[in-house]
């Protein structure tokens, strides 16, 4: 959740900056937190229905998936558990390779300055840590954003049902635990087919809470996952580049990008299924 909550930050910032002399603008979009609510099971079977209508199920066919977000490129093997991240920094470009668990990773990358200078090398010395880290914080970011409904049934998260003698009901989530500072509360506005058309937020932790960051261009990917690939807040909009297969062959082709992190073939892979709901409604 708190993934979702920088890259909600960084686009308000961009907003703040973009009509720094027309600040009446961003009240208008800021909306209130809602009075009338009811928690039950009403308010589960809706935030049932929105995982359902993004076929969160369907992760349990994807073998494979790429995207990229903000210049960040991921390539995940479901089926190992092997993430490939690319980013850049202040100090060049990296590619790193590691595990969903970050027990072991590679790091390669192309500084800007220095005797190798624009040149891809491997990463030995104490910098290559601090690389995989900000690339595996990268990769939990841009996977909670490219699928924000994950986190719907976790610990700690409270489920609401806002207007619900409304024909146009909406869901609000809080969060007793999470992110930097418990406490933030998020409301799931659907639009006339059921799919998530927004998500408002409030929360300590940003610059100006109760604004509502829309979601459209719906795609449905080759394993059958539906995927919003453009977030927006006002007139900024992020673009998600988005592609899954059954296994990371069908994906990519026979070279296996993760050769440079094979780990001990007798040593079983840690599962990287995101949790799915079955037709029997039970999470796996």
């Amino acid at each position: 959740m708190r993934y979702f909550l920088l890259l909600f930050r960084l686009i308000v910032v961009s907003l703040i900056l973009s009509i720094l002399l027309g600040g009446g603008y961003l009240l208008l979009l800021r909306g209130s937190i809602p009075s009338q609510y009811e928690a039950g099971k009403e308010a589960d079977r809706f935030a049932r229905r929105i995982q359902e209508v993004v076929k969160r199920n369907a992760w349990v066919e994807t073998g494979a998936i790429r995207w990229s977000l903000l210049n960040n490129k991921h390539l995940w093997d479901l089926r190992r558990g092997l993430i490939q991240t690319r980013f850049s920094d202040p100090q060049g470009q990296h590619e790193v390779l590691f595990d969903v668990d970050f027990k072991r990773y590679r790091v390669k990358s192309k500084l800007n300055t220095g005797p190798r200078a624009n040149k891809w090398t491997k990463v030995r010395d104490e910098s290559a840590q601090e690389t995989a880290q900000s690339a595996y914080h990268l990769w939990l970011r841009d996977r909670f954003i490219l699928e924000p409904s994950q986190s719907l049934f976790d610990r700690g998260v409270e489920r609401y049902l806002v207007d619900p003698s409304k024909d146009q009901k909406s869901l609000l989530v809080h969060y007793r635990r999470g992110g930097e500072n418990p406490g933030d509360s998020f409301l799931w506005n659907l639009d006339k087919n059921g799919l998530p058309a927004g998500i408002r937020v409030w929360s300590d932790q940003l610059y100006i809470s109760g604004l509502e960051m829309k979601m459209d261009k719906w795609r449905t990917l080759k394993t059958g996952l539906n995927v919003s690939t453009r977030r927006s807040i006002g007139p900024i909009t992020i673009d998600i580049k988005v592609s899954a297969a059954m296994s990371l062959t069908h994906l990519v082709g026979r070279v296996d990008p993760f050769k440079g992190i094979e780990g001990d073939p007798f040593d079983p892979p840690p599962s990287s299924q995101p949790n799915v709901i079955s037709t029997a409604k039970k999470t796996y």
